[in-house]
């Protein structure tokens, strides 16, 4: 099982919670920590995935607090990511913070995770 919370801070100190946020567990491969290496890290683009990677991922959905769960997760290691964005109004137009969060996390056989989900 994973459980945990998915937020982050404002630049002031407030906390934004990743409500109704997808979360996806996505398995570590070559491919996976490509992205993450590339993508996530140094904000680099990448041409689109494969269509073929949405089988292997396993998502869920963050309650208003930002809470999330998933059951009978196979052991193994993931990349944990979801997203929290908020808008900031400004004068003339609105502008959006936040972002992609994303960690690697190791699944026991049998056991439990519980992964707090910011930066």
């Amino acid at each position: 099982m994973v459980t945990g919370q998915v937020f982050l801070r404002t630049r002031i100190g407030e906390v934004r919670y990743g409500a109704g946020s997808e979360v996806a567990l996505n398995p570590v491969t070559s491919y996976s920590t490509f992205w993450y290496e590339n993508s996530y890290l140094v904000n680099r683009a990448l041409s689109p995935a494969d269509p073929r990677l949405p089988k292997y991922i396993i998502t869920t959905q963050a309650d208003g607090s930002g809470n999330f769960r998933f059951e009978n997760v196979p052991a193994g290691a993931y990349y944990l990511t979801s997203q929290v964005v908020w808008e900031i109004p400004g004068p003339y137009v609105s502008s959006q913070q936040g972002g992609v969060i994303s960690t690697r996390i190791e699944v026991p056989e049998g056991g439990e995770v519980r992964q707090m989900l910011t930066r």
